[in-house]
């Protein structure tokens, strides 16, 4: 296939549609599509064996089509004790948190760290909801202590978000009544 991010992106935006109808089937098979084209050494059709985050050519794309594909493979269970699915998102949001970790140190525009930021508030609130659910699936206690890590995460990307933003207000001179 193709690797280009833009086609990367056209995919993500045909998964996030079938998703928002509830093709599910359909989101992941776009999802998986966006990230073979964003990814260089990647070429897998099989959802649930593991994603990489190496060569990648876009690294907010690949983060959303991770994210997207977690959060539709949840949406999948047949119940909501599904195990296998609800560990498979969870291992997708723990790329998610790897991609996050590394890009927060490359980042030099402000304007990306704003759009990282959005992206990482979201991705660990619905990371917590995860280990929640496997907590409550398995009573397995590490799914709580990742909730609690991914609590402590949120925290601190609303925090940076809020202050990233001002900051980017600043700098491009706003007005004060516009901060």
């Amino acid at each position: 296939g193709t690797k280009d991010p833009k086609i990367a992106g056209i995919y993500y935006q045909i998964a996030e549609a079938y998703g928002q109808l509830h093709m599910y089937d359909d989101a992941l098979k776009y999802y998986q599509l966006s990230l073979k084209s964003n990814i260089i050494d990647f070429d897998e059709t099989d959802i649930f064996k593991k994603s990489t985050r190496k060569g990648a050519l876009d690294n907010i794309g690949l983060l959303k089509a991770l994210f997207g594909k977690a959060q539709v493979i949840q949406k999948t269970t047949d119940s909501r004790s599904d195990l296998i699915k609800n560990k498979a998102s969870l291992k997708l949001l723990m790329v998610c948190d790897s991609i996050i970790d590394e890009m927060r140190f490359s980042l030099i525009n402000n304007a990306d760290r704003i759009i990282l930021s959005q992206w990482t508030v979201s991705i660990y609130k619905y990371a917590i909801s995860v280990a929640f659910e496997l907590y409550r699936i398995t009573t397995d206690r590490r799914y709580l202590e990742m909730a609690f890590i991914y609590t402590d995460k949120s925290k601190a990307a609303t925090l940076k978000y809020e202050v990233n933003d001002l900051l980017f207000k600043r700098n491009n001179l706003l007005p004060g009544e516009l901060l």
